[in-house]
């Protein structure tokens, strides 16, 4: 049995690993904007999915349109979460984009890792004031090219989620 995790806001999140260990995330689930991102984000902070949630995400999202549960590789799915974080990116979106990236290429799990990397992408611009908006058998068909043609990178996928992101209600 796995202790309650804290709330949401919490710089502390918990996480039940390979058999039964616990794992501690001390990383700050809010991080204040540098001065690269501008006036590209709706607040001072920019709010990062933690493994939990996308854990959960994978789980609904098998559960719903089937595949294979698990987790094929824990440290890549991490690195994976940890990837926008670096401080790298010029904005929310290529922080996005590289998100996208890093879980679908990273193949941490054993199946749905193109699935987790959209709807992740999609939650992870929503908690920050943003949606991807597109119809679903539009989005499908771009990411199928990509994925066809292997040019699913930062560089094809930043332009596109670009595109399709609109600002939503601002948070305080």
């Amino acid at each position: 049995m796995f202790p309650a995790c804290l709330p949401r806001q919490s710089a502390i999140t918990c996480s039940g690993g390979v058999s039964g260990l616990l794992s501690l995330s001390i990383f700050p689930i809010r991080w204040l904007r540098t001065t690269s991102w501008g006036n590209c984000l709706p607040s001072d902070s920019v709010q990062f999915l933690s493994l939990d949630e996308v854990l959960e995400i994978h789980a609904v999202l098998i559960d719903r349109y089937g595949g294979a549960e698990g987790v094929r590789d824990r440290g890549l799915l991490e690195s994976a979460l940890y990837r926008p974080k670096t401080g790298y990116y010029t904005d929310l979106v290529e922080m996005a984009a590289a998100l996208f990236e890093s879980l679908m290429n990273n193949h941490p799990f054993v199946d749905g890792n193109k699935r987790v990397a959209f709807f992740s992408t999609d939650v992870f611009l929503r908690l920050n004031g943003y949606k991807m908006v597109v119809e679903p058998r539009a989005a499908h068909a771009f990411l199928m090219e990509l994925f066809a043609s292997n040019s699913c990178d930062l560089e094809h996928l930043a332009p596109w989620i670009r595109s399709v992101t609109k600002g939503c209600q601002k948070r305080g």
